[in-house]
């Protein structure tokens, strides 16, 4: 049995119900009407095609693996007398079985993907009927089969040459070098242009799609001397006739649709000559070009064949991918399904000339009906070359797209098809279209998705929100917003959600609302609005008129409250400030060059260059910054937002820029450089990627044409102004690679550290954006912005009076308001020293504010009982028989383990280890674990646990970043590191220590214990002995735990929770039960040993007692008198 082919994976798939324009097979089906038949012939000729190509006999198993049936399981011919019928009985007799072939699809469990039947008519006519599925017999092994067919026919008697098979093909193509490393280099090919691929064509699919599909067929044919022009127009243009038509269907969808950019499904079926005879072969060989089509409106049917006839180059040049394979890739990439529900097929320039040979006409007669449904398809349009002419055959699906539309666009196709076979010169010239569309650009399409509840701290739109207060005429307000939507396209552009695209509306629609809270007074009024304001921010547009909204409160007295709410998806912050400038003083800006279109990205050279430059560039970037979020970032949901705000004197705004400027730095730079080294200061660990807003400076017509870049701030040893002065470098070098967007940044850091928002920190710099004096009749009263998987915008601008206004907007389900509060401070406090101290510099112990601190417990009252110390004397006393550990069948009591410790301290000793050394313990749980690891704890020597199962390139990181004067081992290997193992060091007695000097109390690294790291690297942490006293000798008094206690290790040995399975039960005296070899994450085993030795202790992670539990049988686990959960958050079930 085979693995099946990409393309018959997706139509197996696509025969289910919930699959998309799904309940259907990809099956064809076509009707040959003849005159005089010889049934024999025929059967005979059918079984000669059965034994000549194999997948005539294909099966699917269950588990989706083909295979072939043996041959006496081939497709029988099927016969329906009808001549005894009436002329009308045997029409409608043809018609109801058109309708179920048609509809059917056949069972490649249990029977053949081909089906043949023949209906006997009257006066020796007869129709034969082929139904082939294409999971056996695609398209062009459609014609091969025909024409086998009819060759058997005609020389049945002859011996049939011998052919290749389609496994043949398929397992040569598994093994081929070159044709894999073809599909290699072109998946790197695609997965470079994913996110430049257009969208699907907006086709108005119905809403309600009925259970059972519903395929018909819309059909014409062009005449020979049509034919003629065409193939003489496309000879005269240099494109082949396919590429011609190609040019015009596309061109008439474009119009009819509205689309200035979409995609459309290129069926070919080359077939790479990996074996002789390979065009014999019947099987799937089929592919799908994923073509992106720009039809802007002055492009020309010609222009367009032309420019589709060079991608149509390119992407078969880059065909080893496969097209479901892009497809999967597609949705991947937009983390929802994608479809290319559009099909174009063309069998124009074919071998021969002709679709079907003489000869097959000659046997069967014409093929006067043809069919095909497809899963994920709603329109196929194919064109082949048939009895001299075109024929012009759209398969479409009714139950997913309106009849009248479908027609209407079938009939314009026509119309422009034969209109330019009469008259060429219509073929240069433009459709009519209805209004200028263009696509959106990433970043707003990116806005759209963020709309979605799905993603972490989605639901929101990236808008502004504005709040002014004051005095103001409601007339002179009305007519300058009346005349600032005449004058500014942005005012009027409306955004097509679900065709991506943006247009600007010829009508002057003013979205301003009004208030009358005068009966109210000022102190109600306020309040009033107050309760509304939070709401008004956070609304979400509903995109049936241009995403902009002005409400204004009246209140008594003549005062007003202005709310503004602009949607980035058509204006930038600097557009907006500048418009409010005009709304409330008047100020008019200089008149726009020309009208808003949606920026392109750039695919070319340059998009190439900067996309390496970034991948380069972002290598160190581990994840998103680890800041004090209150919730995972992904796992947070939607959340509101609000705004904290400081203002920096002039004065120390000027000193700030001048002590900068001094040092080369802009003011931006300046400015930057402190907020990203007061905010790492609440970084836990790693670096701080942050995204930077970018618009180039424009005199076009106001819009969004933002992008952002990505700074990674390094907290190195570095001074503070030479890092200030490598960002700003960084940012320059940035502005010079926009053409690898910011969604593109946001997408390679996606793949690299998500899951979750990957820049969730913004940096906006607003110091060039336009401000009102402060002599204003309207003053700027409060603010907002919100954006998709942003959880903190830094923003900063000046006011008029010269004046830093320092704004964060922040998630409030992801920080929490006095920290933020005190982030702002802090960079206020940060500001002021360097403007004071005329020096740039930032010291955290200067402007940090550490009032807060508090030790968990007061010194006084930590527990200095000295663990160790009495671990030594519970050793080492005489006579002291207490079982201390229990291994399977093994136990040793405080004395022999004091034994194997003294053994152990003195071979450390002999090998020249002293106090403060590191010894690395890389051994399974054991008693030689315990021994060492009490060893080294006793006599001063900082020990390591390392998992002994880690993959070997974990532990060599462990191992090479501790930097270990010993590694023990169980077996002899090379690390890098000294070695000895746990025999060696157990081999030679030793007296017992006479005195030992309690380290308990000591504050010198003691241990490091690894955690799994949030960075992707292990982190190291440094722990000592006095913290550890601490925590062990409260833990034991609150517990009540005494020598009688029975404790069991399950915990990992490097896990800190281990640490007081060991210390603190043999701290108390108590026996401490180990799970043997192989039983670590045996839980049922775990049952078994608490059952066993009345384990009385249980401390481990929620999720190991999660195990326990979901294990336990009847009465075992009645001897625990206590459970402790740690380490992660627990279950509170």
């Amino acid at each position: 049995m085979r693995e099946l082919t990409s393309m018959q994976a997706a139509c197996w798939i696509g025969r289910t119900a919930h699959a998309a324009l799904g309940k259907v097979s990809a099956h064809l089906y076509a009707e040959f009407d003849g005159h005089a038949i010889d049934l024999q012939r025929l059967r005979t000729a059918l079984a000669q095609i059965a034994s000549m190509h194999p997948m005539l006999r294909l099966r699917i198993s269950e588990d989706g693996r083909q295979s072939v049936a043996s041959v006496d399981q081939a497709p029988q011919l099927e016969v329906d007398d009808l001549r005894s019928m009436t002329a009308q009985e045997a029409t409608q007799h043809l018609l109801r079985k058109r309708e179920q072939w048609s509809h059917q699809q056949l069972d490649l469990r249990h029977a053949n993907p081909a089906r043949f039947s023949i209906s006997l008519l009257a006066d020796q006519q007869f129709r034969l009927h082929v139904d082939t599925d294409m999971i056996g017999v695609d398209p062009s092994s459609f014609r091969t089969l025909m024409e086998d067919l009819a060759d058997r026919y005609e020389n049945h008697e002859q011996p049939a040459g011998a052919r290749p098979t389609f496994f043949d093909w398929w397992d040569r193509a598994g093994t081929d070098a070159l044709f894999k490393a073809a599909h290699e280099r072109d998946r790197h090919w695609w997965r470079e242009r994913l996110g430049n691929i257009a969208p699907a064509p907006s086709l108005p699919l119905l809403d309600q799609q009925p259970a059972h599909a519903r395929s018909e067929r819309l059909s014409t044919w062009l005449d020979p001397q049509q034919r003629q022009a065409l193939t003489q127009l496309a000879r005269q243009r240099r494109i082949t006739l396919s590429n011609l038509m190609l040019g015009l269907f596309a061109a008439v969808l474009g119009a009819h649709t509205d689309d200035p950019r979409f995609r459309l499904n290129v069926p070919t079926f080359w077939r790479p000559p990996l074996l002789d005879g390979v065009d014999q072969i019947i099987g799937d060989f089929a592919n799908v070009l994923i073509l992106d089509v720009e039809n802007q409106t002055d492009t020309s049917p010609a222009a367009l064949s032309t420019q589709l006839a060079q991608k149509m180059v390119s992407l078969l040049e880059h065909c080893a991918y496969s097209g479901v394979n892009v497809m999967r890739d597609l949705s991947r990439h937009h983390g929802s399904p994608q479809l290319s529900p559009v099909v174009f097929t063309a069998a124009l320039d074919m071998p021969g000339g002709e679709l079907l040979s003489e000869r097959v006409r000659r046997s069967f007669g014409s093929m006067n009906w043809l069919i095909s449904q497809g899963p994920q398809v709603a329109l196929d349009a194919q064109f082949a070359c048939a009895d001299g002419g075109i024929l012009i055959n759209w398969d479409i699906r009714l139950d997913a797209l309106p009849q009248t539309w479908v027609t209407r666009l079938f009939e314009a196709f026509l119309s422009l098809v034969t209109d330019i076979a009469r008259n060429p010169a219509t073929f240069d010239q433009p459709l009519p279209r209805k209004v200028s569309k263009q696509p959106l650009n990433a970043l707003q399409q990116a806005y759209l998705l963020g709309r979605s509840t799905q993603m972490p701290l989605g639901g929101v739109a990236m808008q502004e929100f504005r709040e002014y207060r004051g005095e103001m005429a409601l007339d002179l307000l009305h007519s300058r917003l009346a005349e600032m939507v005449r004058r500014h396209p942005g005012l009027r552009t409306h955004i097509d959600p679900n065709k991506r695209v943006q247009y600007v509306s010829e009508d002057v629609q003013l979205n301003l609302d009004e208030v009358d809270l005068r009966h109210l007074s000022i102190e109600d009024a306020l309040a009033n609005i107050d309760a509304r304001r939070d709401d008004f921010a956070h609304a979400l547009f509903d995109l049936d008129r241009a995403p902009w909204n002005i409400t204004v409160f009246k209140l008594a007295e003549g005062q007003l409250v202005v709310f503004a709410r602009m949607d980035a998806l058509i204006l930038d912050g600097r557009s907006i400030a500048t418009l409010m400038l005009e709304l409330f003083e008047g100020l008019t800006p200089q008149e726009p060059s020309g009208e808003t279109t949606a920026a392109q990205a750039n695919v070319g050279e340059q998009r190439k260059v900067d996309a390496a430059y970034w991948a380069t560039k972002l290598t160190p970037v581990a994840g998103a910054p680890r800041l004090p979020w209150l919730v995972a970032l992904d796992r947070v949901g939607a959340s509101r937002y609000a705004r904290e705000s400081l203002l920096v004197p002039k004065e120390s705004f000027a000193k700030l820029c001048k002590v900068g400027a001094r040092q080369g730095l802009f003011k931006n730079s300046a400015l930057m450089a402190v907020v990203l080294e007061v905010l790492s200061h609440w970084v836990n660990e790693g670096d701080l990627c942050v995204a930077i807003p970018v618009a180039p400076l424009s005199d076009a017509a106001f819009a969004n044409r933002s992008s952002f870049i990505a700074i990674n701030w390094t907290a190195d040893d570095v001074r503070f102004i030479e890092r200030a002065t490598r960002l700003q470098v960084d940012v320059m070098k940035g502005l010079q690679h926009l053409a690898f967007s910011g969604v593109d940044l946001a997408r390679l850091l996606f793949d690299r550290c998500g899951p979750g928002p990957v820049l969730p920190v913004v940096i906006t710099n607003g110091l060039s954006w336009p401000s009102a004096p402060a002599s204003s009749a309207m003053r700027l009263h409060d603010g907002l912005t919100q954006t998709p998987q942003v959880a903190m915008d830094i923003r900063f601008c000046a006011n008029a009076e010269g004046a830093l206004l320092l704004d964060i907007d922040y998630a409030r389900q992801m920080l929490a308001q006095p920290l933020v509060t005190d982030i702002l401070h802090t960079l206020g406090r940060a500001i002021e020293r360097i403007a004071s101290n005329s020096d740039f510099a930032v010291e955290a112990a200067s402007i940090i504010d550490t009032s807060h601190y508090r030790l968990n417990s007061p010194p006084g009252e930590a527990f200095g009982d000295g663990f160790l110390g009495q671990i030594a004397r519970n050793l080492f006393t005489p006579g002291n028989r207490k079982i201390a550990l229990i291994c399977a069948d093994r136990q040793l009591s405080y004395n022999e383990l004091g034994d194997g410790v003294a053994r152990i301290m003195a071979a450390l000793q002999a090998r020249g280890l002293r106090q403060g050394q590191v010894v690395a313990i890389c051994l399974p749980r054991s008693f030689e674990h315990t021994q060492l690891t009490l060893a080294c704890a006793l006599a001063g020597l900082m020990w390591v646990p390392i998992d002994a199962a880690a993959p070997e390139e974990r532990r060599r990181y462990l191992l090479d970043n501790c930097q270990p004067d010993l590694v023990v081992l169980n077996d002899a290997e090379a690390v890098g590191h000294p070695t000895a193992t746990s025999s060696e060091l157990l081999a030679t007695p030793a007296a017992l220590p006479d005195t030992l000097a309690d380290l308990s109390m000591n504050d010198a690294p003691g241990y490091y214990l690894y955690t799994s790291g949030t960075t992707g690297q292990p982190k190291c942490v440094v722990l000592n002995n006095r913290a550890t006293s601490n925590v062990i000798g409260s833990t034991l008094a609150n517990w009540a735990v005494t020598a009688s206690d029975v404790f069991m290790s399950v915990t990992p040995l490097h896990h800190d929770m281990s640490v007081f399975d060991v210390f603190g039960c043999l701290t108390a005296g108590a026996t401490l039960v180990l799970p043997g070899p192989g039983e670590d994450k045996d839980a049922v085993r775990w049952n078994q040993l608490i059952a066993q030795h009345r384990v009385s202790l249980w401390c481990s992670v929620p999720a190991m007692l999660e195990m326990l539990l979901a294990c336990r049988a009847g009465n075992a686990l009645q001897s625990l008198r206590l459970i402790a959960q740690g380490g992660t958050t627990s279950n509170r079930r």
